[in-house]
Formats: structure tokens, sequence, C-alpha cells
């Protein structure tokens, strides 16, 4: 397992909301495509079986554990930091997007503000049924003690802090990058996924306090630090298709905001006088 001190850790990944939708034609749509891409479908494996009954003390110690792990706040603030600092970034870089900016001066703010208004509370609402898919994981790995042992990490001031420096360290640029070179077709791969989680563990171990680290570490070793890793991969792999599962009808709503938003610039565009 390598060095004890640093024990893989999958991190709590959160898309910004779900759902397939075509970028379209026209001016703008490249950037509707990006906010679209963000919670693009996947298609769930054939052959994955429903987990067997286990005892209800233990589906409801997993069920309060995961909504420590999988909270609506960390959602949010995974939420912000794409809406606030990746995305904003990618559409930046994009020459198309540039152009639409400097011809219609606060485009880029607006569109993302319709994923922040559109996509941030249909992830919020969706959250219990992520709860839960991923508590049953847990119930069947753990027994109630071990889940109350991970849980009251988890609740301590330590674990809050862990669950939100990985938060904010999980580098989704390279998401974002690859959506804004495909027109927001872009699928990171598990593998892909993972490596950013990884590395996003680096950086959140590099940075933990001796103390936090201290905990973090007791309480993986007391429930199994391997079998603590395959848990919170297989939980990982769940969400990853939990969030990019389609959504029709937020797809709807954004591409009609979107295409509003358009035509309100090129109306504006038409009414300007002309230049003599």
């Amino acid at each position: 397992m390598g060095d004890p001190r640093r024990p893989r850790r999958q991190r709590p990944d959160a898309r910004l909301a779900a759902g397939e939708g075509e970028g379209g034609e026209g001016g703008g749509m490249i950037a509707l495509a990006l906010l679209l891409a963000l919670g693009a479908p996947q298609q769930v494996p054939a052959g994955r079986v429903l987990p067997a009954a286990v005892e209800p003390d233990r589906t409801a110690a997993a069920l309060e554990l995961v909504r420590l792990i999988y909270s609506e706040r960390l959602m949010r603030l995974q939420a912000e930091i794409m809406l606030n600092g990746v995305l904003p970034s990618a559409l930046a870089a994009d020459p198309e997007v540039r152009a639409l900016e400097a011809k219609y001066p606060g485009f880029t703010e607006r569109m993302i503000g319709i994923g922040r208004a559109e996509m941030l509370p249909t992830v919020v609402a969706r959250l219990p049924d992520l709860h839960a898919r991923l508590s049953p994981i847990y119930a069947r790995s753990y027994s109630v003690a071990e889940l109350e042992r991970i849980a009251a990490f988890y609740r301590s001031e330590a674990g809050q802090r862990m669950l939100e420096a990985g938060t904010q360290n999980a580098d989704l640029g390279e998401f974002a990058r690859e959506a804004m070179s495909t027109g927001g077709a872009a699928q990171l791969s598990d593998s892909q996924i993972s490596a950013i989680r990884e590395a996003a563990l680096d950086r959140t171990l590099a940075g933990m306090p001796e103390a936090d680290l201290d905990a973090f570490v007791a309480m993986t070793q007391s429930v199994g630090a391997e079998r603590f890793d395959r848990v919170a991969a297989e939980a990982s792999a769940v969400q990853n298709f939990w969030s990019r599962e389609p959504n029709p009808a937020l797809d709807a709503i954004i591409q009609t905001r979107a295409a509003e938003l358009v035509a309100e610039y090129e109306a504006r565009e038409r009414g300007k006088p002309a230049v003599p």
C-alpha cells in the first residue's frame, strides 16, 4: 500500500448538473455546450446488480456517513469553484468566446449566470438520490461500529477541514480545457477522474496539520486502509455515473435561456445606429 502516512483516499467529486444537450449553432453556443458538458451522461455498464439487503441499523449508519462525505455544502463549494474559477478561465481561453465577449460585453458572465441559476439547484435537489445509491456500498462493506468510526472522523473539525480542502484542491481545469477544445463534447475517463482525485489527495495530505493527518491515518487503519480505499473507489465510480445521467428537462431550459440571451444581444446589435 505504500507509505502508511499517505493512505489513498478517493475524494468526493461533484458535477454541476446532469443532462445531455447539443451545443447548437451560432454565437455563444460553444459556451452553452461547455455548460452542458459539465453534466453530460454516460451509460451505466451492463451487469451491475442491486446490492443485497443489509440490516436496517447498518443502512441508517451508512446513510448518515454518505451525507457527511457528499454534503450539500461541499457540492455547492465544488460548483462555485467551477463556476467562479475554472469555467471563466476556460471560456476566456477560447477564441470564439473571446470574440463574443468583445462584441457583446458581459456575455460570458451572463452565460455562467445561466449555469448557476439553473444547474446548481438541480444538483442539490438530486443529492438524496446520490445518497441512496451510495449508502448501500458502505452498508455492505462496514459494520455499524466501523461506519460510526468513519463518520466520527468526518464529523470532527479535522475531518471537515479535510473534506473542504480536498474539494478545493481538485483541479478541474483539465476537463474544462478538453470540453472547450471539443466544443463541449469532452468526457473525462474514469482513469482521468481518478488522477484528478489522486492529485487532490496529494495536495490535501501535504497541507494537512500533523494532528489532522494523524487522526485520518488512525481512522483508515482502524477500519482497514486497503478496504477503505476500495470502498471509496467504488463509491466514486457510482457518483461518476450519477453525475452524468441525462436530464432533458434541464437541457431544454438551459438551451432556451441561452438562445434568449443570444437573441437579446443580437437585437441590441440591430438597434444600434449605423456608423457613418
